[in-house]
């Protein structure tokens, strides 16, 4: 067994113990390392080595600690600027306790102790334990404070928010669409050759325009209950996005993104430090030729406003678009 001894961040002390072990699949590589650590710092070496995030209110963003890398997996934050994103490593994501040194807490181990806040008393555990750590791959970038810049971030605009580019796990599906144009979307005419000839005419029924639009999830990963985006969700639902989104090194348009709500119900669960977290997915429709147009049969996409509205001397001229605008930095911040 290892003698040197190494501390975490948090100052929880632990050695690397006598085995490891790699195992690779696609797409679900897996490294084990065991360790010893004495049984007191067990906690603060959970919160050390599997992560959290915590919220300061006065900030809009999170302070995450992220889960350690694996020893031999490499990875760094790559890019410039704002657009860093993350080479991932494997990450630790699993702490199985394999047995305590020696092979079982004895008499000259256990003891009585008492909580300094409360004066309960209750029984410890002196001497060391073994864990297996579990080191695998995210679906999703991890980044530092430092590298998403998130202390510099003051959500102003064209600021890009520093949770927009981490921990958020994007899968996307492709939804063929068709629009309908009443009484006149289909014209018959004359082959020239069959029969009578006769001119063409409209076939009086409901024509469809065949589109598409792109279902976009972005779902952000283990945020603080208490930090739950209410605010931004109520004033971006059913609106486009004003500004240009970047979501996990790709951009999107003013305009191409429409709010649709979360995916599905959320509900708080524990993280694997052991800390109340929820997930929030996010799901966007994603139209490249902008929500607030029409597409006409010839396949050009025109301005579509509230009737009334449209250009003198139709309408008043004020073009008020069919959807709204929001400021969609606001469902990434925290509050």
């Amino acid at each position: 067994m290892a003698d040197v001894w190494n501390t975490t961040r948090g100052g929880a002390l632990w050695r690397t113990a006598y085995k490891y072990r790699d195992s690779y699949a696609s797409g679900a590589s897996r490294t084990q390392i065991w360790i010893e650590t004495p049984w007191d710092t067990t906690p603060q070496l959970r919160q050390d080595l599997l992560g959290y995030a915590t919220w300061d209110q006065s900030k809009k963003h999170l302070n995450r600690q992220v889960p350690l890398a694996g020893q031999f997996t490499g990875g760094a934050a790559t890019g410039e600027g704002a657009e860093r994103v993350q080479l991932n490593p494997q990450r630790c994501s699993q702490m199985d306790l394999e047995l305590f040194w020696p092979n079982a807490p004895d008499a000259d181990h256990v003891y009585p102790a008492s909580d300094p806040g409360t004066g309960d008393f209750f029984l410890a555990v002196d001497g060391y334990v073994q864990y297996a750590l579990t080191f695998g791959p995210t679906p999703y970038y991890v980044l530092t404070d430092e590298e998403a810049n998130a202390e510099s971030y003051t959500g102003g605009p064209g600021e890009i928010p520093p949770e927009s580019k981490r921990f958020v796990k994007v899968t996307r599906r492709y939804l063929p669409e068709a629009r309908k144009t009443p009484s006149a979307g289909f014209v018959c005419y004359h082959d020239g050759a069959t029969g009578s000839a006769f001119d063409p005419f409209v076939i009086q029924e409901v024509g469809f325009i065949p589109t598409f639009q792109i279902e976009i999830i972005a779902e952000l990963i283990e945020w603080p209950v208490e930090a739950f985006p209410d605010n931004g969700i109520t004033e971006c639902l059913g609106k486009v996005n004003s500004e240009t989104v970047h979501l996990m090194g790709k951009t999107y348009g003013p305009g191409t993104l429409l709010y649709k709500g979360p995916a599905r119900e959320t509900e708080p669960t524990d993280s694997a430090a052991g800390y109340k977290v929820i997930n929030i997915p996010h799901l966007f429709g994603y139209r490249p030729q902008l929500w607030n147009r029409h597409r006409l049969n010839d396949g050009r996409w025109m301005p579509l406003v509230v009737k009334g509205t449209e250009p003198a001397p139709f309408g008043n001229g004020t073009l008020v678009p069919q959807f709204a605008e929001a400021d969609y930095q606001k469902l990434f911040q925290p509050g």
